[in-house]
């Protein structure tokens, strides 16, 4: 059995692998998701309609998720909570919504800078996490 002071380290290696590992995952989920329906979706104006609370113990608050509403083109309105969250955004500001066609529930939002450097900035975090832990594991067993 390892004892305290030789697991620190370990975690302290294993811990920004994970945690990269979580933040690459997220954004390629997301950048998948907006390469195809940006690609075959069907591009409207929407409205961020309100912003729903959600607590997270990871900051100790509340993380902020935009309620987007829009009329697809066969005139059917849709407001849902859009699944990145947002504290740059108000209520009534317009942005460009891609919609799937067969399921127009599953949308993108652009909601134009500084919103969109969130995912690069998510990419960059999880790489420098993902580089540090790999890092400190191959120097941890030298």
């Amino acid at each position: 059995m390892m004892d305290k002071e030789s697991l620190t380290p370990l975690l302290g290696s294993v811990l920004p692998l994970l945690i990269g590992c979580i933040f690459l995952f997220l954004y390629l989920v997301h950048q998948r998701k907006k390469s195809r329906i940006t690609k075959t979706g069907v591009a409207v104006e929407g409205v961020v309609f309100e912003l729903k609370s959600k607590s997270s113990a990871a900051n100790d608050g509340n993380l902020q998720f935009p309620i987007i509403r829009f009329v697809t083109l066969k005139g059917e309105w849709i407001t849902e909570q859009y699944n990145v969250s947002s504290f740059l955004v108000k209520p009534g500001k317009k942005v460009a919504v891609w919609y799937n066609a067969e399921n127009p529930k599953e949308f993108i939002v652009d909601m134009g800078r500084p919103s969109n450097l969130i995912m690069p900035l998510l990419l960059i975090v999880g790489l420098a996490l993902f580089t540090y832990g790999i890092y400190n594991l191959y120097f941890l067993k030298t």
